[in-house]
């Protein structure tokens, strides 16, 4: 069984664009479980909030990059 790996997520950026909001979650691995998460528990409610479609992404970069 293989087990799902869960990335810290070490920053998020927000993007205000006229069509829409770009959130991006960066960490150290790629943050597929936690985009998923992103996407389904808070995507709707910021959309109304907002009045923005919101756009969720990832990104992954070693912790070197990081100074950590």
């Amino acid at each position: 069984m293989q087990s799902i790996l869960r990335a810290n997520v070490d920053e998020v950026t927000a993007v205000w664009a006229d069509i829409a909001l770009r959130l991006t979650l960066i960490s150290d691995i790629y943050p597929a479980v936690e985009l998923w998460e992103a996407e389904r528990n808070a995507a709707s409610p910021m959309e109304i909030a907002f009045k923005q479609p919101i756009i969720v992404a990832g990104t992954a970069v070693p912790h070197s990059q990081f100074g950590l």
